[in-house]
């Protein structure tokens, strides 16, 4: 799972239309993700690698 925002930095600002819709429509399906407080503010919205 990448936030938003940092797919949109790694380039789904040129996505079709079709491809942006087929990411929102998959973020529909909830999932548990477990994360303490503090390790979430650290991580914002920076993507996997870092």
């Amino acid at each position: 799972m990448v936030p938003l925002a940092e797919a949109w930095r790694s380039g789904a600002d040129t996505w079709t239309a079709d491809q942006r819709k087929g990411l929102r429509e998959r973020l529909k399906d909830p999932q548990l993700l477990i994360a303490f407080e503090s390790s979430n503010s650290l991580k914002s919205d920076s993507g996997p690698a870092d």
